[in-house]
């Protein structure tokens, strides 16, 4: 793959070298577009990797030098494009993948946009959403106060008999959380302690539900054991963990620091407990997943939610993430 890169760079500069600054963009690309096209062509397998953030990490390092040439090429020659467009794009989420999500204002004809479109901006999305491995001495002990005394057989089954009508053919229908990849994160929408509970505990109700619970004073509880599937994000249930926050949901909501300090210690826990977590996301944003090992549903997706659990709760979240911040 490495070499492969190195050539596709090679040719690059070769073609550049050749053609006139007149030269229309399609025909200095007309060489480089196989190169593109073998990097990203195992795009959908990488994807359905088990190993999601090691996937999206490799095939990211290896199309980066690729597409910034290609954009470096539509900025010299002044062509404007679809093509272009999408080197623009794919750019753009290089340098800001915490940025708004660029859309594209055209009907999609070109094989090669549709390839960066459909894979390439996609894994530039998984990526702003990757947990960063930091060299914590041990993972935080949490405080935890437990919703449930013991995980019964009928509560596995309750799961099982949730999940069947939406899992895809051929998928077993399990209660096992066994892969998650992705921790959602959520607001209730109520400041009501006891309301949220009773709605987010199987063992009290049995419908939607979440693994963990936390307090605006960042008290934590546990409603499901993080081995078992959750009912909190139609697709990604299977693979994922649910962390819900006591808030409104509102716009300009305060943001409580101690809540934020509960969400990254629970992160940073489950990150050390499972190597394969990949990303941490909002509930807004969950849906990105669709497209990837991690979606389980036989349905396409519906609309993405209002924005839960807030930007700002998110970007103080991932600030603490990125940081490696601890306690």
């Amino acid at each position: 793959m490495r070499i492969r890169t190195a050539l596709c760079i090679y040719t690059f500069l070769l073609v550049m070298t050749l053609f006139a600054q007149s030269e229309p963009v399609y025909a200095r690309e007309a060489d480089l577009v196989s190169c593109p096209s073998s990097l990203l062509a195992n795009c959908d397998a990488l994807l359905h990797r088990k190993n999601l953030g090691t996937s999206v990490g490799l095939l990211i390092d290896e199309t980066m030098p690729i597409v910034k040439s290609l954009f470096e090429t539509c900025e010299e020659s002044k062509q404007s494009s679809e093509r272009c467009e999408s080197y623009a794009i794919a750019v753009r989420q290089i340098e800001h993948p915490q940025a708004a999500k660029s859309k594209y204002s055209h009907k999609r004809s070109d094989p090669i946009t549709v390839l960066f479109s459909d894979c390439f901006i996609k894994l530039m999305e998984l990526e702003a959403f990757r947990i960063r491995k930091c060299a914590l001495k041990q993972p935080p002990e949490l405080k935890i106060t437990y919703d449930y005394n013991q995980w019964t057989p009928q509560l596995d089954q309750n799961i099982r008999t949730k999940m069947a009508p939406q899992t895809l053919l051929g998928t077993p229908v399990t209660a096992q959380n066994d892969n998650p990849v992705a921790v959602v994160i959520h607001g209730t929408g109520t400041l009501s302690l006891s309301s949220a509970l009773n709605s987010l505990s199987p063992a009290r109700n049995g419908q939607s539900s979440c693994h963990f619970l936390v307090e605006l004073d960042g008290t934590i509880h546990q409603l499901v054991p993080i081995d078992r599937i959750a009912f909190h994000a139609t697709g990604l249930n299977t693979q994922s963990i649910c962390i819900e926050n006591i808030r409104e949901n509102k716009p300009n909501e305060p943001v409580d620091p101690r809540q934020i300090r509960a969400n990254r210690q629970i992160i940073q826990y489950l990150k050390s407990e499972i190597a394969q977590l990949h990303g941490v996301v909002p509930h807004s944003e969950f849906t990105t997943y669709n497209g990837t090992a991690a979606w389980n549903y036989n349905k396409k997706p519906g609309k993405k939610s209002r924005d839960e659990p807030g930007t700002e709760f998110m970007r103080q979240l991932r600030s603490q993430l990125n940081n490696c911040e601890t306690d």
